[in-house]
């Protein structure tokens, strides 16, 4: 029972339909799911990949050259870590020329071996949904305030020092009633409601 109510409540955050869970999915829902489930982990290598370029586009700023590998954006501080790639992906970085790429890892995802998400999945797709877009701006305005500092020495005094510089082209505006709080003495920045 208290797994039939929790699909249901997942059921009804993806969007598929609250009516009252009866042990088994439509198949319509199924699909339905399966689509949210997919958006997600596309959602989450788009941004991902686009946190990834940044870095790049920042470190070659800093040190007029492309890294060696992305393991030198983490040394560097440019990304905490290296982005997951969504399941039967991967990352491709050619250090040559900066490019990086979100390539098939020849492994079929989870979710199309089966036919069906698993529980994990469904929660992953929900939290992955609300959270990855902001979290994505949320971690270049980080990589901004990290060029900012070893290009000037300092943190910036606020938000707009980094679109000034040209780190940044805008500030990302957040939805939901949150937005980034920022601290100038210690570069902290994070997001919260408003």
């Amino acid at each position: 029972m208290r797994f039939n109510i929790l699909v249901t409540i997942l059921v009804c955050a993806l969007g598929l339909g609250c009516d009252k869970f009866s042990g088994s999915i439509s198949p319509e829902k199924e699909k339905g799911l399966m689509d949210k489930v997919r958006q997600a982990h596309e959602l989450s290598g788009q941004a991902n990949t686009g946190a990834i370029k940044n870095a790049i586009q920042n470190f070659r700023q800093a040190e007029e050259r492309f890294p060696t590998s992305l393991e030198e954006l983490v040394e560097k501080q440019l990304l905490e870590k290296i982005p997951d790639a969504p399941p039967g992906k991967k990352f491709v970085y050619h250090p040559e020329d900066g490019a990086v790429q979100l390539v098939s890892d020849g492994k079929a995802p989870p979710d199309e071996k089966s036919g069906m998400p698993s529980l994990n999945d469904i929660v992953n797709a929900v939290d992955l949904a609300g959270q990855t877009q902001a979290n994505a701006e949320l971690k270049k305005i980080k990589v901004a305030i990290n060029v900012y500092q070893t290009q000037e020495g300092r943190f910036p005094g606020s938000l707009d020092d980094l679109v000034k510089n040209g780190l940044l082209e805008k500030l990302p505006v957040l939805g939901g009633g949150r937005q980034f709080s920022y601290d100038s003495n210690t570069g902290a920045v994070q997001i919260v409601s408003k």
